[in-house]
């Protein structure tokens, strides 16, 4: 079921294949700069867990439909026990940055345009657990794979839909960098 959204995308695409393409966007030279994230919010009786995620990034075609850039995803997770409630889980407030570089590859002659990406990079977390006193620090090298769909809003604008996997190591605390995978975003070709 929850792959259902993702299927669902899929088929419209095919279905768009017939559509005319301007050959001339993703042209070796050109530029392309964004935004993309995800955020949440969970809450019961005996906590409240907000969670989001933000990430910019700019990117520039290397060749006919190959973007290289840099992305930094800034996120922040937090755990709070509401009214003295305690239990096995203790308060935290984890904060996280990760740059990273990234190959991405846009499949040509659909107007909608599905993408892939690799990237690499480090995440730097710095965050206050409930159990121990002060900040405490961590860092890993990460790599990450996406795939999404480019849906073109005029002639440069664009909003954009995608699943982030992060690779390698994963993250010492809760990173909502990682949790949240799926991204929503908008994006502008220069």
């Amino acid at each position: 079921m929850k792959y259902f959204f993702f299927f669902a995308v899929l088929l419209y695409v095919s279905a768009a294949t017939g559509q005319e393409v301007e050959t001339q966007d993703f042209q070796k030279g050109g530029y392309m700069v964004g935004v993309n994230g995800l955020g949440g919010f969970n809450s019961g009786s005996a906590y409240r867990n907000p969670r989001w995620s933000i990430a910019p990034w700019a990117g520039y075609f290397v060749g006919t439909n190959l973007a290289a850039g840099l992305r930094v995803s800034y996120g922040w997770d937090v755990f709070e026990l509401k009214g003295g409630a305690s239990g096995e889980v203790s308060d935290y407030r984890y904060t996280s940055v990760a740059p990273e570089a990234f190959l991405r590859y846009y499949v040509h002659a659909l107007k909608i345009k599905p993408f892939v990406q690799v990237g690499v990079g480090y995440n730097f977390q710095w965050g206050e657990p409930g159990n121990a006193d002060g900040q405490t620090r961590a860092s890993n090298i990460i790599g990450s794979a996406e795939g999404g769909l480019r849906f073109p809003i005029g002639r440069k604008f664009s909003l954009d839909a995608s699943y982030n996997w992060r690779a390698f190591s994963p993250s010492a605390w809760n990173d909502a960098n990682e949790r949240n995978r799926w991204r929503l975003g908008v994006s502008l070709r220069l």
